[in-house]
């Protein structure tokens, strides 16, 4: 799944940005915010602005990006919350970047994000232990038919504010 999301976002890069995989959070936000030890990645990673080839250590904390993670619908609540929660961590440490959850569902609509009309929940969610609240800012159903919006396959982008 992430490796289809990131296809699909290589596909659309423009000018000098760039598509990195899995990099370590610790490289993204200023010293201090996550331990030297972390090794918590983020999915993917949009760097703008950025002419020169980018090394897998290298800190980005002064760098334009967007980070991406990526996760199924059908993960735990637990589990889409922890990805909230460390994106929600980063947002704080570097506010002018994006930090977005892409929320993946297959058959099912994700009650959570997507109403009964099958269109985005346009809810404020709070997210636990964070100063921080998230927004779907999109979600795109494919269905045989329209009628079908609980069985269809949902695509949710969830994106990271502070308070």
């Amino acid at each position: 799944m992430v490796a289809e999301t990131c296809n699909l976002i290589f596909a659309n890069l423009r000018g000098n940005e760039q598509l990195l995989c899995e990099r370590l959070y610790r490289t993204l936000a200023p010293k201090g915010v996550w331990s030297a030890g972390s090794q918590e990645r983020a999915d993917l990673l949009v760097v703008q602005d950025h002419s020169t080839a980018i090394t897998t250590t290298q800190n980005l904390s002064g760098t334009s990006f967007v980070v991406i993670e990526v996760k199924r619908a059908s993960a735990s609540r637990s589990l889409i919350d922890k990805d909230l929660e460390r994106l929600a961590r980063l947002k704080a440490a570097v506010p002018k970047n994006k930090v977005m959850l892409f929320l993946i569902s297959e058959a099912r609509r994700p009650d959570r994000f997507v109403g009964p009309d099958g269109v985005r929940s346009k809810v404020t969610y709070s997210i636990p232990k964070t100063n921080a609240y998230f927004r779907v800012i999109r979600a795109c159903k494919a269905s045989s038919r329209f009628s079908r919006r609980d069985t269809a396959h949902y695509a949710c982008i969830l994106e990271v504010f502070i308070k």
